[in-house]
């Protein structure tokens, strides 16, 4: 299922990124929750999505990728978001990914795959 297919025009945009992460595949395939989507609006110029990860090995536990006015994404990854000071938060950040690179760069940072496998049944013989 699309998300922008569903998606209010003021979000599109933002549906749109979560759709080339994988859309459900991604947030089942990541244990995602929490998906906040923006479109472009006065407070907000670059639309965007975010998601809370689900817990694996690298401990990463929030993405935000960011659509820039070149047309390239900005992808941040955030731990320690219950510090009780901002500046302990971790973050990684990927500048100037296109949109063909996001499930790529997304597994090289924190080792989850984006996709769902396809089981086949072996032919009997």
């Amino acid at each position: 299922m699309s998300f922008a297919a569903n998606a209010p025009e003021h979000l599109l945009e933002g549906a749109i990124i979560l759709d080339q992460l994988g859309g459900n595949a991604f947030m089942f395939m990541t244990g995602s929750f929490k998906p906040l989507v923006s479109g472009r609006s006065q407070a907000s110029p670059n639309p965007f999505v975010q998601v809370m990860l689900g817990g694996h090995e690298a401990g990463w536990e929030k993405l935000r990728v960011t659509l820039l006015p070149n047309d390239y994404y900005r992808m941040e990854f955030f731990k320690h978001l219950s510090a009780v000071d901002a500046s302990d938060t971790i973050t990684h950040t990927v500048e100037n990914v296109d949109a063909e690179n996001l499930r790529e760069i997304f597994t090289g940072v924190t080792g989850m795959d984006t996709v769902v496998p396809i089981i086949r049944r072996a032919s009997s013989c």
